[in-house]
């Protein structure tokens, strides 16, 4: 299974009971095609870069999972014809490549460290 991120945003006047309704929907679509919902963070109401639909406002929430592509497949789909949210996106994460690039990025100061080191002995020595 692979890990996503989606990030959701949701029309801004919604009730709370509304709002539970919409994320028990996209919990459920993941679920039901094997994934599991990991994290669910809710960020709150932001203020949008520019107007959607009249609103410049919406209600983001972040929601991190585990599952096939067929789970972010089914997932998209939910979320297009779900009327409250405004805007969606959904990424797959690339765990190996980040943690990768943080080494890379710890290695290459002391590799340029101890290079620096021995051409100095080495100016110092002729």
């Amino acid at each position: 299974m692979r890990p996503y991120e989606a990030m959701v945003v949701l029309e801004p006047g919604l009730a709370d009971d509304a709002m539970e309704a919409v994320f028990n929907r996209v919990t459920g679509a993941i679920t039901g095609k094997g994934g599991e919902v990991t994290h669910l963070d809710r960020w709150g109401k932001r203020r949008l870069a520019y107007e959607i639909g009249g609103h410049m406002e919406g209600f983001y929430a972040l929601i991190k999972f585990r599952g096939t592509p067929e789970a972010a497949i089914e997932l998209d789909r939910v979320l297009r014809i779900t009327d409250p949210v405004m805007r969606h996106l959904i990424v797959r994460e690339d765990v190996g490549r980040r943690k990768a690039a943080a080494q890379a990025a710890v290695a290459q100061p002391a590799a340029d460290a101890a290079g620096e080191a021995g051409e100095a002995g080495a100016a110092a020595s002729e």
